[in-house]
């Protein structure tokens, strides 16, 4: 009767302990840039890198702009803005997300002009 005790002892301590092979490491998405370019009066355009995801999930991106979301579920790495406000300083984040929850942001700032183009790059 004890070895049985024993037995079943074991193989509970050796079951409990045994590492969970399904488990994958956990990877932040990495970092990635932005660059707004071609700013004017009311329109501008934005470009980031690509956020890597190590695990290979699929990433989507959203823009905040001036505390306002504007746009989501994007999977493409640029984007126009449209129907800005003349000289008016904009302040924004591009937020990656991949299926698992994983994210990363990167900031931007532009400012658009008055009457003509202005060609900036901001982060």
């Amino acid at each position: 009767m004890i070895k049985k005790i024993i037995l079943l002892l074991t193989l509970t301590l050796l079951y409990n302990c045994s590492p969970d092979i399904k488990e994958s490491p956990t990877v932040l998405l990495s970092k990635f840039n932005s660059k707004v370019f071609e700013v004017s009066t009311e329109n501008a355009i934005i470009v980031w890198d690509e956020a890597k995801d190590l695990n290979s999930n699929s990433t989507h991106y959203s823009i905040t702009l001036n505390n306002k979301e504007i746009a989501s579920d994007l999977e493409g790495v640029t984007y126009t803005f449209k129907n800005l406000s003349p000289k008016t300083t904009y302040n924004g984040i591009i937020k990656a997300e991949d299926q698992l929850g994983k994210q990363s942001i990167a900031s931007f700032t532009f400012k658009t002009s008055g009457k003509e183009t202005v060609n900036q790059a901001a982060l």
